[in-house]
């Protein structure tokens, strides 16, 4: 039989693993990174694209190009907003001139809102 820690054991692991979770999450890669370890490079072309001055914006999508030359694979958070901005078409399109099609993962949006929910709420009730 298998026996759960209860009292101070189960309030204890519930309070030191939030925020070693979240220092993890957050500095991970840093933490790791002293120790040689260098992970994957990560392109966000929505923080990586300016969204307000254009004239940045222009430049920053003349240089997907090169970005997408030498991805590995793309990872799109679709939502129904994803397709109407012109140049999320034209960072879709050029990549898949660059590499084939099984090298793209879409993801619905409302997955990771989902995932997170349900991992909120076991926690919360557990």
């Amino acid at each position: 039989d298998r026996t759960e820690p209860t009292g101070r054991a189960a309030f204890g692991c519930k309070l030191l693993f939030v925020p070693i979770f979240f220092g993890v999450f957050f500095f991970g890669r840093t933490f790791f990174g002293y120790f040689g370890h260098r992970g994957p490079t990560v392109f966000l072309d929505k923080v990586c694209i300016h969204q307000v001055d254009m004239e940045v914006q222009r430049r920053g999508i003349r240089k997907l190009g090169a970005f997408l030359n030498s991805s590995e694979r793309m990872v799109v958070l679709y939502s129904d907003v994803y397709l109407q901005k012109l140049w999320t078409v034209y960072e879709m399109a050029s990549f898949l001139t660059l590499h084939p099609l099984s090298d793209v993962a879409i993801l619905p949006v409302f997955q990771a809102f989902v995932f997170s929910s349900v991992i909120c709420v076991c926690y919360i009730y557990n």
